[in-house]
């Protein structure tokens, strides 16, 4: 993913944006762990879920579109993607977010 960071021209740049990024997620502690799978132990479905977003924000696009961001998260896991979305709005991006009602 990191030849989508085609702006960001040396090696330090990368890793500082990166590692930002991994701070915004809430990622950091998880940074050097296994994702896992059925067979293999690895991240938390939290973890993983902001990862997933992490690999949508890693291209630094211009809109972030997030359907129903919060579903199927707790309460810690969903207050902190919304944290995420809510600086990357007042960083200047366009965020937009759809949430189902019930």
């Amino acid at each position: 993913m990191l030849w989508q960071l085609q702006d960001i021209s040396s090696v330090e740049e990368i890793d500082e944006y990166v590692n930002n990024l991994l701070f915004k997620l809430g990622l950091v502690s998880c940074a050097d762990s296994r994702i896992g799978d059925s067979k293999v132990r690895g991240i938390s479905g939290g973890e993983k879920k902001r990862l997933s977003l992490a690999c949508e924000l890693i291209a630094s696009p211009s809109v972030v579109f997030a359907d129903e961001p919060t579903t199927g998260r707790d309460a810690f896991q969903a207050e902190r993607v919304m944290e995420t979305l809510r600086q990357l709005a007042h960083d200047g991006d366009t965020v937009i977010c759809s949430f189902g009602i019930k």
